[in-house]
Formats: structure tokens, C-alpha cells, sequence
């Protein structure tokens, strides 16, 4: 895709868009009702089309990242051009150790500590717990092929997939988001709203993904109990992140996601 073609693309869908809706949700486009209102979404349709007439491979990530940064390359121009700056000296230096004590403190805080453990919590747990769930599985299609279609296994069998499909999805994207919520530093409330600013807001998608682990957690919990143990030490945990999230964010519930709570 081109700028002229991306440009046309925006002033053909004005007013269609629902604006930053992306930027606090789980990324779960698969399940989202959103995605006709989502200008990432669907720009990265109308790309795919444009590739695909063009007989470009969509794996050809090259070139996907090459057209991307030509496109920003050329925003970042129009805007240097439209722009009258100051000439002032830049400490670049100042900024970069500015960003790396922001980093350092996210990564050495509790609650990204915690949801490091737990994003390898998890993974291991997958890890020794893989035959146990292929066992469950083949059973269900043994008892499903039997004939046996009882309506609360089958019932079962779904919630149990779903919460393991869930689990899955969550747990890296979790850490991840309090990261960057953490490393936010304190609100500048000269140019920040207390509430409606990215750290509220990324804290917000990860304590919505450890609520949903939790509930998936518990289902699991239900259906395996013969690793009761290791499925309540996780919960714990989750727990844990979860109230520290609450203090650490105390405006957190507040946060309004576009499109999501508006």
C-alpha cells in the first residue's frame, strides 16, 4: 500500500472509525465485535487486498515492514514541513536516561515480577501438563463416537478448551501490559487527565485478561483435580497481581476504553 493509497483509504472511512479503540484492547480480533469500527483492522485488510492484487505473499514480511516505514517516513515529512520549530538543544542523552530508569523500574517492580512467574507458570504448566490434556481429549471423541452424546460432557468439553484457549492468549500479554503501565512513570497532570491516561489504561487491559485467567482457571480447576495443588498456587498468584494492580492503579476502573466502556 502506498501513502496516496493509504491516505484515500482514511478519507473514504471518515467518521467510520471509532478513534483509538485499538490501543486498549486485547488484540483478539478473532472475537471481536469491534473490528468494523477498528482502523488497524481494517486497514490491515484493505493491505492484505492490495497485496494480494499486487501477488504479494502476505508472509513476505519484508515488504510488509518496508511499506510500513515508508508510510510513517512520509507522515514524519508532511509534519516536519507543516511545523514551525524552535531551535533548542535536544538532550538525547537526558531522554535516554530518563526512558532507562523508567525501564528498570517497571522490570525490578513486584507486580511485573509477578506476572513474569506467572507467564512462566504458565508455560510450564503446558509444558507437564500436555498429555494430561490430550488424554481429555481423546476421551471426549472416544465417548462423542461411542454415540454418547450427553449434553453436559459436551458442555464441558467446550468450557474446559475455552478456558485453555483463554489461558493461552492472556498470559504473556498480561506482563507485557504492565510493563508498559508500570514504565509510564508518574501522571503529569499539566497535559494528562488522572484517569484517562495509558497507564490507567494498559493496566486496565491486563487486569481485564488476569479476571478472565482467573474464571479459566477455575474451570480447569473443575475438570483436573488431580492437580488441584498446582491450579490454586497459580490463582493465588493471580490474585496477588490483581490487588496489587488495585493499589498501584487505584483509578484503574475508572479508565474508559473506546468503543469497550463508551
Amino acid at each position: 500500500m502506498t501513502r496516496e493509497e493509504f491516505d484515500e483509504f482514511f478519507k473514504n472511512n471518515e467518521g467510520n472509525f471509532i478513534i483509538g479503540i485499538h490501543n486498549y484492547c486485547d488484540r483478539w480480533c478473532e472475537r471481536c465485535k469491534f473490528t468494523a469500527k477498528c482502523s488497524v483492522f481494517q486497514i490491515d485488510e484493505e493491505r492484505a487486498r492490495k497485496r494480494a492484487e499486487k501477488g504479494i505473499p502476505d508472509n513476505d514480511f519484508a515488504e510488509i515492514v518496508s511499506e510500513n516505514f515508508q508510510i510513517v517516513m512520509d507522515m514524519m515529512e508532511d509534519i516536519m514541513e507543516d511545523t514551525e520549530f524552535e531551535e533548542e538543544a535536544i538532550d538525547l542523552e537526558a531522554i535516554q536516561t530518563e526512558e532507562e530508569v523508567l525501564e528498570n523500574y517497571a522490570k525490578n517492580h513486584p507486580i511485573s515480577k509477578n506476572s513474569e512467574i506467572y507467564l512462566k507458570k504458565v508455560r510450564l504448566w503446558f509444558d507437564q501438563n500436555e498429555r494430561l490434556l490430550k488424554r481429555y481429549k481423546e476421551t471426549f471423541e472416544n465417548t462423542y463416537n461411542l454415540g454418547i452424546n450427553d449434553t453436559q460432557i459436551i458442555r464441558d468439553y467446550e468450557n474446559t478448551y475455552e478456558a485453555v484457549e483463554v489461558i493461552n492468549w492472556f498470559h504473556a500479554q498480561i506482563h507485557v501490559k504492565l510493563i508498559r503501565a508500570l514504565r509510564h512513570g508518574d501522571v503529569d497532570l499539566s497535559y494528562e487527565d488522572p484517569i484517562q491516561n495509558d497507564a490507567n489504561g494498559s493496566a486496565k487491559v491486563a487486569l481485564i485478561g488476569i479476571e478472565k485467567s482467573m474464571d479459566a482457571w477455575g474451570i480447569l480447576h473443575k475438570h483436573f483435580p488431580e492437580i488441584e495443588d498446582h491450579i490454586i498456587d497459580i490463582l493465588v498468584l493471580l490474585e496477588t497481581i490483581r490487588k496489587d494492580i488495585l493499589k498501584e492503579f487505584p483509578n484503574v476502573n475508572q479508565f474508559l476504553r473506546p468503543g469497550f466502556d463508551v
